[in-house]
């Protein structure tokens, strides 16, 4: 193969794996890494659909999707009743001891959840809030009120919170509750925290504030379950949660400015997507 002088090819060591999943919902996810390997040294681990394998879907939890560090986590769901994966490990830096990522394949469901028609939901011209609604798609949403379908199994599988003007994304952070302690990583304003199509509800969320944002803000947030009962609002990174972990049908945060009585201003979105 002819090279342009403006290009450098370098030999990358790899090692794969093939595993098979049956039909359901799977979280994998980062458990340990090599000791004493900078983190930009540490070898990569890529998921992907095997040949002839199909009807998966891959979604990845705030990230770049690569799985280099604990924590990082990848969303699996296997449609047909099963299909093949290859995981391979990739080891750029080439670091004497650095081994790829150990890591674990938890089943979130029982596999015998089907996909159902998108049903109507009234739209919002709001854009404070944004969720994920199973067989609804995103939805838009104010601060201070309601969003979701209480009492409904259209449960929510992910959301995104935008920082009013004054208030920088940096200092709003939020994750949510997968699974019995399972958490998503922190992800801050702007970024979406859950998934989308995959039908994993989230069980629960924490929000907070950071440095003087914290004294400048007031933030309280409540939550719906699929079964109707109404969790008590809680403040910032306190969890809202059910204990058997229902998952959430709708959440309400109210985020106000301190020495204000409106809520932080609405802004206007562009039109959702659909599930």
């Amino acid at each position: 193969m002819a090279v342009p002088n403006s290009m450098t090819i370098v030999e990358v060591p790899l090692s794969a794996h093939s595993i098979t999943l049956e039909h359901g919902t799977y979280c994998i996810f980062v458990t340990a890494v090599s000791a004493g390997v900078a983190a930009a040294d540490l070898p990569s681990l890529q998921i992907a659909i095997a040949p002839h394998s199909n009807s998966v879907a891959i979604g990845t939890l705030p990230g770049d999707g690569w799985l280099r560090r604990v924590g990082d986590a990848v969303l699996i769901r296997v449609v047909n009743q099963r299909s093949r994966l290859l995981l391979t490990s990739y080891d750029e830096a080439k670091v004497d001891g650095a081994k790829p990522p150990q890591i674990q394949v938890q089943r979130l469901d029982d596999g015998k959840s089907e996909p159902l028609a998108p049903l109507a939901l009234p739209a919002s011209d709001s854009n404070d809030l944004l969720a994920h609604l199973r067989r609804h798609g995103d939805r838009p949403g104010a601060f201070g009120h309601w969003l979701g379908q209480s009492g409904d199994d259209s449960w929510i599988e992910g959301f995104e919170i935008t920082a009013p003007p004054d208030l920088p994304p940096e200092s709003l952070e939020y994750q949510v509750v997968l699974g019995r302690g399972w958490l998503s990583p922190w992800v801050s304003a702007g970024d979406f925290c859950g998934s989308r199509g995959m039908g994993l509800p989230i069980l629960g969320l924490r929000v907070r504030l950071l440095g003087e944002a914290a004294a400048q803000w007031r933030l309280r947030y409540a939550a719906r379950c699929t079964d109707g009962r109404e969790l008590p609002e809680v403040g910032p990174g306190e969890p809202c949660e059910a204990p058997e972990l229902v998952p959430l049908a709708a959440i309400k945060i109210t985020l106000e400015a301190l020495g204000e009585t409106r809520s932080a201003s609405v802004r206007k979105r562009p039109a959702p997507r659909k599930a």
